[in-house]
């Protein structure tokens, strides 16, 4: 038992024999802190600077000078507050030999407690996909994130300052960690990629019977509308759609594209055609002898309306039969129900042969002019080509034909001698027959010629 007690005290005497041996004047002071410069994202309440040897007086600055023994003393049993940005500097000196000091040690402290992660692309939404997106820390602490839209923690992927690859829509959820471990607040951006954003109007494009006064569009995608009405290409400088009806008044090129904050679709091109009398008609008009038919044909993919005379109208669907003198009324609707204007078209069955009204000369009288004309109850024309070729004056003492120009003047018939006729000396104009015809195809004389006689 002695023995053991004996032991005890040498062990004590020997541990505080060391303890106060003095410091040697080549011994180095080694002092440190616990916690290392960097970034911090709480302020710093439980510093402390640890000397490796005894009987050292520290001494530090906060403001970035350089300490010395007239700096304020570290207090060992109290904790030194960090609550900005700061720089310590620190040194210390040997309680028995101020001459022997350690070094002057520095240390950076950053104090974010709003630190942000901000990417180089805004959150959106895009056309293409993202190839390019990188993060940064506004703090300098270490990143890590999620693609999967879950709560990102220092075991998530560690962001290593590459690009990250968006190729489909993603939210992207990041994390930064200071030199203690701390967490930053998490930070969420949503990327949308739509590589197909579409532009849909209302109306489809085509061609309409009337002004257009209920025209929107609307897009698939996220963003911002511009366009244009005068078939040039759009971009973010021109007319913004604001949701609002488009006027269209008469035929245009509507072209529209998308812009998101970074990226913009490919044009959109509508052709809105306004044709307010779409409707034609064959024959458009017509003076003929006998019955026909007319057709009626319209531009786009409206419906006709018609009536003849004094009937109601009726949807359009098979030629027209005619039968007697008619106007023809009709128009069109389109897909919009919009009316188009309604055209008229009179249509004359004229079974009635031209007579002829009167002649200068009359038959047997006098030539008084140059030029012998036959008037007809109406308007006249040529049976064929050759027709007014086949008329002939006559000079009825020799027998010869006198060269003349034949023409037809809406109801008359002009003869004109190419050379002077001879006084007092008989002439006479035949025309055969089947040469002169009314503008419905009746022909005059048909069974037998027409001969006029006269003298100079």
């Amino acid at each position: 038992m002695l023995k053991k007690i004996y032991l005890i005290l040498i062990i004590i005497g020997i541990s505080c024999f060391v303890t106060i041996v003095p410091l040697s004047a080549t011994d180095e002071i080694n002092i440190e802190s616990t916690y290392d410069s960097g970034t911090y994202y709480n302020q710093i309440h439980d510093l402390k600077l640890i000397s490796d040897k005894e009987n050292i007086n520290i001494y530090y600055t906060t403001n970035g000078s350089t300490p010395n023994e007239s700096s304020k003393l570290y207090n060992q049993s109290k904790s030194i507050m960090i609550h900005q940005n700061t720089t310590l500097k620190f040194i210390g000196y040997n309680v028995t030999n101020s001459s022997q000091t350690s070094q002057v040690y520095t240390f950076d402290f950053i104090i974010d407690e709003n630190s942000t992660i901000t990417p180089n692309l805004v959150a959106g939404t895009y056309y293409n996909q993202i190839h390019n997106l990188r993060v940064s820390s506004s703090s300098g602490g270490v990143i890590y994130y999620t693609t999967d839209g879950s709560t990102p923690n220092n075991q998530s992927n560690l962001y290593d300052g590459d690009v990250i690859m968006i190729h489909h829509s993603q939210s992207l959820k990041f994390i930064s960690y200071d030199k203690k471990g701390v967490g930053s607040q998490i930070y969420s951006y949503q990327y949308i990629i739509d590589e197909n954003p579409n532009i849909t109007p209302n109306i489809k494009p085509g061609t309409y019977y009337s002004e257009i006064h209920t025209l929107k569009v609307s897009s698939s995608s996220n963003g911002t509308i511009y366009y244009t009405t005068d078939g040039s290409a759009p971009t973010n400088k021109s007319k913004k759609y604001d949701g609002k009806v488009i006027m269209v008044h008469h035929s245009q090129i509507l072209k529209f594209i998308l812009y998101s904050d970074t990226s913009n679709s490919k044009v959109f091109s509508y052709n809105y055609t306004i044709n307010k009398s779409p409707v034609t008609a064959n024959p458009s008009s017509k003076k003929i002898n006998k019955n026909f038919k007319v057709s009626l044909s319209i531009k786009g993919n409206g419906k006709i309306y018609y009536k003849l005379n004094n009937d109601a109208y009726k949807l359009y669907s098979k030629p027209i039969k005619i039968t007697k003198s008619s106007k023809l009324n009709f128009y069109g609707k389109d897909s919009l129900g919009h009316d188009s204007n309604v055209l008229t078209k009179k249509y004359v069955i004229d079974k009635v042969v031209p007579k002829i009204k009167s002649s200068s000369p009359k038959s047997y009288g006098k030539l008084k002019g140059k030029n012998v004309v036959i008037a007809y109850s109406e308007k006249i024309d040529k049976v064929n080509s050759k027709s007014l070729s086949k008329i002939t004056l006559i000079n009825t003492k020799n027998k010869k034909k006198v060269s003349i120009d034949v023409k037809i003047l809406n109801n008359k018939l002009i003869i004109s001698p190419k050379a002077k006729l001879k006084p007092n000396i008989k002439y006479y104009i035949v025309i055969p027959k089947k040469t002169i015809k009314d503008i419905a195809g009746n022909i005059f004389s048909p069974l037998k010629q027409y001969k006029l006689t006269f003298k100079v």
